[in-house]
């Protein structure tokens, strides 16, 4: 809104009043010219702006409303939120104190300095508890604070006590949905005071992940440090592959849980980690943070009263992730020919043609499993999907499992699969969701942005999405799939929205190289998806990997990741 456009519209409303519609109608056909002169160069002196300038320009562009709670009472947020996390069984806490002996206390500090001044340095902007001390603080007196701090660290952890402000909560309602009519859209997310979350990060760290069954635990792919939903789509595509290259069809049940994190029995849990080899200073401090809790809501600036709880981890902490890791570490199948993956609260059964044991009679196990660990299984929401070679030579007919649907398509971890293992429907969706935020882009080169600007935009939004999981569908896809996005980039190009120059085949190349580069670390995740090491007798010719190559007999074992991959980068 320029001075000359707010003179021209104040004398269009003027003329309006007194009739004269005819030469208002005119003189607003001319206005538009100052609007668009004005609008293309609106964003020209961006050049040189930080990323934050420019993503706050970018949102004032499309009119970004950020979706709360406002419409709600913060005191009816707090009773939903903590009626779900209160149970009518209290847990008896006491009876699960240890006991610290000078033997078992050793006299030793857990925690030295330089491992909080380290933390503290490499602090990130990140929300404050209920004690409202911004990160900056710690970040920028790190070296000051290293040694009260960890004096503070120890002291509560010899003690096995939790001060009582880190037990206090605020919970923000995150939408579930993209427009949330009822509290049942939102999410309870808790923000915990900072050094909460660095002390609950120190014990995940040093004592909790190196306790946990390594066998056990090799398929989750979440709270791990090479893990992600991209490592756990692979390991399912990867034996589902393997499974086809000997069965007709593969079974796969996406099993439900329903408030995972949030109804988690303590009672339940600290059995569990009793059996963990912690040191008794170590649980005792878990002990002490799960009981006595209380959370508040907070939506803009209102706080609600505060609410106990009982039951759960705490979504946002630092232990939160950790410990319903160690509780649900034990879920696992009854057959070693049936394949279990875990990526948080989600878990995926994959049973092949057959089996000696049952897709049916795993699932069984998995509901007995979760009456026993007081866990509830969503059965409406859960779903088979069986997946099969294209074009078998006799139909799939497999017994239903009660009240499970099966479908022919559905979306794991953000990615749409299909029974025949054709990923149509996903690149629909992937250049559907692309072309309709270059039009953002369009908008932003209207208005003067600069060309390397619109780089960076076109990156992380529209080159972000086609790379997500592309290591996973990006193998399976045939000619006219790939002709279809090299069309959509050269598009782009051609529209000006962005000047990189890239096709399909070298967006894939360049995430296939990077992945099997870092999975052949021995501490990855997926390592253990490789084969064994070829050790010739004689030297050969330097390779880019040293696995031996495997058979296949069907073209989708060779296009799966693993496989694929071993052959490219041989």
């Amino acid at each position: 809104m320029t001075p000359l456009v707010r003179k021209l519209l104040n004398d269009r409303n003027k003329m309006r009043r007194k009739g004269r519609i005819t030469e208002a109608d005119e003189l607003a056909q001319k206005i538009n010219t100052p609007i668009v002169k004005s609008r293309a160069s609106s964003l020209a002196p961006m050049g040189e702006a930080s990323i934050g300038d420019l993503w706050r320009e970018t949102g004032k562009t499309i009119n970004i409303k950020k979706c709360s709670a406002i419409s709600f009472n913060p005191d009816a947020v707090n009773a939903h939120f903590s009626n779900i996390s209160r149970g009518d069984e209290s847990t008896d806490y006491d009876s699960f104190y240890v006991s610290v002996t000078s033997e078992s206390y050793g006299g030793d500090d857990l925690i030295e300095p330089f491992t909080v001044e380290r933390l503290l340095n490499k602090l990130k902007r990140t929300s404050p508890g209920r004690d409202n001390i911004p990160s900056w603080v710690f970040k920028t007196c790190s070296a000051e604070l290293s040694q009260v701090i960890c004096s503070l660290f120890n002291l509560s952890l010899n003690w096995g006590e939790v001060p009582w402000q880190w037990r206090d909560a605020i919970v923000t309602p995150i939408p579930k949905v993209l427009n949330p009519s009822a509290l049942t859209d939102y999410r309870p997310i808790s923000v915990t005071p900072i050094l909460s979350r660095m002390l609950e990060k120190i014990i995940v760290k040093a004592f909790i992940s190196p306790a946990l069954d390594s066998n056990q635990a090799r398929n989750q792919f979440a709270y791990k440090r090479t893990g992600s939903s991209t490592c756990a789509l692979i390991y399912i595509t990867h034996w589902v592959s393997v499974m086809l290259e000997t069965s007709t069809y593969v079974r796969c049940l996406l099993i439900d849980f329903t408030k995972a994190f949030d109804i988690v029995d303590h009672t339940v849990l600290l059995n569990k980690l009793s059996k963990l080899c912690l040191p008794p200073r170590v649980f005792n401090w878990i002990v002490s943070f799960l009981r006595n809790r209380t959370q508040v809501v907070k939506i803009n600036s209102a706080y609600s009263s505060a609410e106990p709880i009982n039951k759960g981890v705490i979504q946002g902490s630092g232990l939160g992730p950790a410990l319903f890791s160690v509780m649900v570490n034990d879920l696992q199948l009854r057959s070693v020919r049936n394949i279990l993956c875990k990526f948080a609260d989600d878990a995926t059964a994959l049973s092949p043609e057959g089996s000696d044991i049952s897709l049916e009679d795993e699932f069984k196990g998995i509901l007995d499993w979760a009456i026993i660990n007081k866990m509830c299984i969503n059965t409406s929401k859960t779903k088979e999907i069986i997946f099969r070679r294209p074009n078998p030579r006799r139909d799939v007919i497999v017994p239903c499992i009660s009240n499970v649907e099966i479908v022919n398509e559905v979306k794991l971890l953000g990615v749409l699969f299909s029974n025949n293992l054709v990923f149509d429907a996903h690149l629909r969706s992937v250049l559907s969701q692309c072309s309709s935020r270059c039009f953002l882009l369009r908008l932003l080169r209207n208005q003067g942005l600069p060309l390397s600007k619109l780089n960076i935009i076109f990156d992380s939004l529209i080159l972000s999405r086609l790379r997500y999981a592309v290591t996973v569908w990006g193998g399976f896809l045939n000619a006219d799939q790939i002709h279809q996005i090299n069309a959509f980039l050269r598009r782009a190009r051609r529209w000006a929205i962005s000047d990189i120059e890239l096709n399909f085949n070298d967006i894939l190349k360049r995430c296939d190289k990077a992945l099997f580069k870092g999975m052949m670390y021995s501490g990855h995740c997926l390592h253990q998806l490789l084969p064994e090491p070829n050790n010739p007798s004689i030297e050969l010719r330097k390779r880019g990997h040293i696995f031996s190559l495997p058979s296949y007999k069907y073209e989708i074992f060779r296009k799966s990741f693993v496989i694929r991959c071993l052959f490219q980068f041989k």
